[in-house]
């Protein structure tokens, strides 16, 4: 299921409920492949092959870049991204893909949402796995 994870969701209230603390702006941002629903911290169903890594996709990168925040009746809020990026090589063993996870760091770090795959994404060794330009949205959905 997508959403934002509860690191996320505690600084959002932290900042604009309590007002106790300021949601500092990412130097980068990382996209990571998961084989299940990535759970509350990201930690759960991590694809994990020889050589896989989280990739940065940021506007650094030029993933968002490009995108504006638009509005859509039946879902809300989003940003779609704006140029490909593609993870490592498969290696080792084939998986098939049902969500993306996004972080603010290569390695640990601080999850920061689960994204939702439109279509699970079969992936067979040697394989090169590819988020295509227009193909990720993130969605904040509006209840009012």
């Amino acid at each position: 299921m997508s959403g934002l994870s509860n690191y996320a969701a505690n600084q959002i209230l932290e900042c604009y409920v309590r007002r106790s603390a300021r949601i500092s702006v990412r130097a980068a941002l990382y996209l990571s492949i998961h084989t299940g629903n990535p759970g509350a911290d990201g930690t759960a169903n991590v694809t994990t092959y020889p050589g896989y890594a989280r990739v940065r996709v940021d506007n650094v990168t030029n993933f968002f870049a490009g995108t504006a925040v638009v509005q859509s009746d039946a879902t809300g809020r989003k940003v779609i991204n704006g140029a490909s990026v593609q993870f490592p090589t498969v290696a080792g063993t084939g998986f098939t893909a049902t969500h993306v996870g996004l972080w603010d760091a290569s390695t640990s770090g601080n999850f920061l949402m689960a994204i939702d795959l439109s279509a699970s994404l079969v992936y067979a060794v040697g394989d090169i796995p590819v988020v295509s330009a227009s193909n990720l949205t993130v969605i904040a959905k509006t209840q009012i």
